[in-house]
C-alpha cells in the first residue's frame, strides 16, 4: 500500500471549515471518470472518500480528510490517500493522485475566502 498526506491551514474555524467541506464534497466530483462512496462522522469532522472505480493506475483507494483545531479560530486539513497500486504505476499513481486532492484543497481555500496559511 502507498500513502500521500497533504496538509493545509486554513484561518477559519473547525466547524465552518468541516461544514465547507462536508457541503463541498457532496457537490464535487473529484475525477470526471471516478465513483466514489462517502462516510462522514460530523462529530470527529473525518471523512472518507472511497474509490470505487476508476480508470486511475489506483487500486483500492480511500482519502481520509480530518479537519482539526488549531487554536485561536485556526484550522488544519489533513488528506491522507492510502492506495494500491503495481510498482511500475507507483509514480503515475502518486502523481495523480496528488494533482487531485491538491486542486480540492485550493478550490476549498477560495471558497473559504483564500484564508490558507500553509
Amino acid at each position: 500500500m502507498s500513502k500521500l498526506v497533504l496538509k493545509t491551514e486554513i484561518d477559519a474555524p473547525p466547524g465552518v471549515v468541516w461544514q465547507t467541506l462536508r457541503n463541498f464534497a457532496a457537490t464535487t466530483n473529484w475525477h470526471p471518470f471516478v465513483e466514489q462512496r462517502y462516510t462522514c462522522d460530523d462529530a470527529a469532522r473525518v471523512m472518507v472518500c472511497s474509490l470505487t472505480e476508476s480508470p486511475l493506475p489506483i487500486e483500492e483507494c480511500s482519502i481520509e480528510i480530518r479537519v482539526t483545531d488549531n487554536g485561536a479560530g485556526a484550522s488544519s486539513i489533513s488528506w491522507t490517500g492510502v492506495f494500491s497500486t503495481s510498482s511500475e504505476h507507483e509514480m503515475a499513481a502518486v502523481k495523480e493522485l496528488h494533482r487531485i486532492l491538491h486542486g480540492r484543497i485550493t478550490q476549498l481555500e477560495a471558497m473559504l475566502g483564500g484564508t490558507n496559511k500553509g
